[in-house]
């Protein structure tokens, strides 16, 4: 990759977004966001993020496996109370597009979306109020704000072999994987590997 493309991801000096283009390929650094906040940034052949320094919960992560598949680990808005709070500067939406445009341009291979949601997130619920409705694993992945945004970019085949639920005291989770069309499905036994999105210290 010559350079890291902005590839649509919203920037507004003064007001919202991040420069991603400020950055070099490899670079790991500190960010002026639009709002004025201070964000961890790095564009790497492996990984691309974003996280606020204030509070590195809000973070955006697409991780990039050996096989191609994408990991994503995104957080934009803190609940209070009954109060939604959007972050000003972190567009999940919009993320996953600048990720793989920038992993197409570093010349890797997106094969399939995995999707790794827990216990009150939008997606867990979102999941299980659809299971509940349909009782049909795929179409509750599917209705998730992941299998949407996983379907806009052409990650459409997923079947029941490709969502993996875990319901234990500690530790629930739900797994799906969204593949392309012409992709092998890829079934799953266990969740996939958490990994530590920390930035130079551990939280």
């Amino acid at each position: 990759m010559a350079r890291v493309e902005q590839a649509g991801y919203p920037y507004v000096k003064g007001s919202h977004g991040i420069p991603f283009d400020t950055l070099m390929p490899g670079q790991i650094r500190s960010v002026e966001s639009g709002s004025g906040r201070i964000l961890d940034c790095g564009v790497n052949p492996g990984d691309i993020f974003a996280h606020d320094t204030r509070n590195k919960k809000l973070r955006l992560y697409a991780t990039l496996a050996m096989d191609g598949t994408l990991n994503l680990n995104l957080q934009s808005r803190t609940v209070e109370g009954s109060k939604i709070i959007l972050h000003p500067d972190l567009f999940a939406a919009r993320f996953v597009g600048f990720a793989l445009r920038n992993f197409e341009l570093s010349g890797e291979t997106v094969t399939g979306l995995m999707g790794l949601w827990f216990p009150d997130s939008v997606n867990y619920d979102a999941f299980h109020d659809a299971l509940a409705t349909t009782g049909d694993t795929v179409l509750a992945a599917q209705t998730t704000w992941t299998g949407r945004i996983a379907a806009q970019y052409g990650f459409t085949k997923i079947e029941r072999g490709n969502v993996l639920v875990v319901d234990a005291k500690e530790n629930s989770s739900v797994t799906a994987y969204f593949g392309k069309p012409d992709v092998a499905a890829r079934p799953l036994s266990s969740p996939p590997i958490q990994y530590d999105f920390s930035f130079a210290e551990q939280q």
